[in-house]
């Protein structure tokens, strides 16, 4: 009898395995579902314009200085070239020389000069310079000018703009870095956000007594790849600390809540590297500069513009670019290219000033095109770029991109932080453009508003300015240095790459895609 049981539970076994076995596998793994509201913060993330072109262009021009005349312009002879000899003291006419002679510069060769203030706000400077080096004796040492300078230099917001020796160097872009509390977890009931104390929801009633909180919560990812909440914010320091009102169904609670900042970590400064993590390919980019211009030297970069051109053909892929302070355009420009099969352009208004300055500035740099001037021979100006319209005021070379949209087929998640600038940030620009891309991680560092940059120097102290000649603005006119790209979900912890596999794994992403708009000009 016993063994007719044993038969029986046999046969019951094996037909409920084969029954198991006919039931579609994705049935016991069946994944999340992305919230709407997460795919509605990406679409609102993107820059899909429905300006008039024409009147942001009107808008545009009011903030390119209007050149009356350019009787004061510098003289070729006059122009300063960096000096062999290093000084360290100067005398108080020749500091005085230095002041009179970068300003004049900046007001011919900086295309930021009305954008931050124009003749008002860089005069005021130029005065409070020069009535502070009146009160020192006839010697001046080179770190007493260079201190003087740009402790009144600090209204320029532009991340590529630095003054700088041998020995120091000063950036007046005021950096917003990513803040934020992991601690507490934050939920979404609705439209209303809470946390969990004692088994009862307490709803956020105010931040720092903003009943808008949504401006201090980010959407982000926990370590098992959840999308969660967290309090974050966007500050021009390190450290800031708010004050929470959460309300129950009983009672009313305050706290004080800490949010910090931390560190990108150092990594690895490679060009290009891919490798696997559970079948989801990762490709690593951190820089967009060869390390050798020797053509014949092989580089990663090349490597890396190649390898769009299979990364195409997965389903999906991690691009991690963390840490790319940039480089050359021609890099971006190319891997775009081979991914989509078409040339990237983003929206934004454009200037290149144009000015004999400039001309007699830059005499020795290579590629004379980027940097177009009102009395070039036909033959130079034949070689500007095609996108330059008209000129404006005698000086400027003014011009509009529009932003093509793209599908592209596999969902890219692209990883991001504060130390991606430049030509980085031209990278993420182009990629903003694709209708099934992702960013996590926090802010980019924002260097995109001036453009085409190298350096110049006073003819006495020999002090360094980096400045650019042209100026970018996208069509909200707001300037990004300091604060750059935001992503879409916020995550600045060391273990980033985990966090966005297990993502992967636990959401069905199928409707990440934002979708093909096409803009109204």
């Amino acid at each position: 009898m016993r063994s007719k049981n044993i038969v029986l539970i046999i046969a019951i076994s094996i037909i409920s395995l084969l029954l198991t076995s006919c039931i579609p596998t994705n049935t016991f793994n069946t994944k999340e579902t992305i919230p709407l509201e997460i795919v509605q913060i990406i679409k609102n993330n993107r820059n899909i314009s429905k300006n008039n072109a024409s009147e942001k262009m009107k808008e545009f021009k009011t903030k390119l200085y209007k050149y009356e005349n350019f009787d004061d312009e510098l003289a070729p002879e006059n122009i300063a070239m960096k000096k062999d000899e290093i000084v360290s003291t100067i005398s108080l006419s020749e500091a005085i020389e230095d002041v009179e002679y970068m300003f004049n510069v900046l007001k011919y060769a900086y295309p930021g000069y009305e954008y931050f203030g124009g003749d008002k706000t860089f005069l005021s400077a130029k005065d409070k310079i020069l009535n502070n080096l009146s009160s020192f004796n006839e010697e001046i040492t080179l770190d007493t000018l260079f201190n003087t300078i740009t402790t009144n230099m600090d209204f320029i917001q532009d991340g590529h703009f630095y003054i700088y020796t041998d020995k120091n160097s000063y950036d007046p872009c005021k950096e917003y870095y990513y803040l934020n509390n992991e601690d507490m977890q934050i939920n979404k009931d609705g439209n209303r956000f809470y946390t969990i104390n004692g088994n009862e929801k307490y709803y956020i009633d105010s931040i720092n007594g903003d009943k808008n909180i949504d401006d201090y919560i980010k959407p982000a990812l926990s370590q098992d790849g959840s999308i969660v909440y967290n309090l974050g914010i966007t500050y021009p320091d390190r450290y800031k600390s708010v004050d929470v009102i959460f309300k129950s169904s009983k009672k009313t609670i305050t706290k004080n809540i800490p949010l910090l900042y931390k560190f990108p970590k150092q990594l690895d400064n490679v060009g290009y590297e891919k490798y696997e993590i559970g079948g989801t390919s990762i490709v690593k980019n951190r820089r967009m500069l060869p390390m050798s211009y020797d053509d014949k030297i092989h580089d990663e970069l090349d490597d890396f513009v190649e390898s769009a051109k299979e990364l195409k053909n997965e389903e999906i892929f991690i691009l991690d670019i963390r840490n790319n302070l940039g480089g050359i355009s021609n890099y971006p420009m190319g891997w775009y290219e081979n991914f989509t099969g078409k040339e990237p352009s983003s929206e934004k208004f454009f200037a290149k000033l144009n000015t004999k300055t400039i001309y007699n500035l830059f005499l020795d740099i290579e590629n004379k095109s980027d940097i177009p001037n009102h009395e070039l021979s036909d033959e130079v100006k034949s070689k500007l770029s095609g996108k330059e319209k008209e000129l404006v005021n005698g000086a400027w070379y003014t011009g509009y991109c529009t932003e093509n949209r793209f599908d592209n087929e596999p969902l890219v998640i692209v990883l991001i932080n504060n130390n991606v600038a430049s030509a980085g940030e031209e990278f993420v620009s182009y990629l903003r453009t694709l209708n099934n891309v992702l960013f996590i991680g926090t802010n980019t560092s924002g260097a995109v508003l001036i453009g085409s940059n190298t350096s110049w120097y006073l003819p006495n102290s020999n002090i360094a300015i980096n400045s650019g000649t042209n100026i970018n603005l996208p069509p909200t006119m707001e300037n990004m240095d300091g604060k750059g790209f935001y992503p879409d979900l916020w995550v600045n912890s060391e273990d980033i790459v985990d966090r966005v596999i297990n993502f992967i794994n636990k959401y069905d992403l199928s409707n990440i895609n934002i979708g093909g708009t096409d803009n109204e000009k």
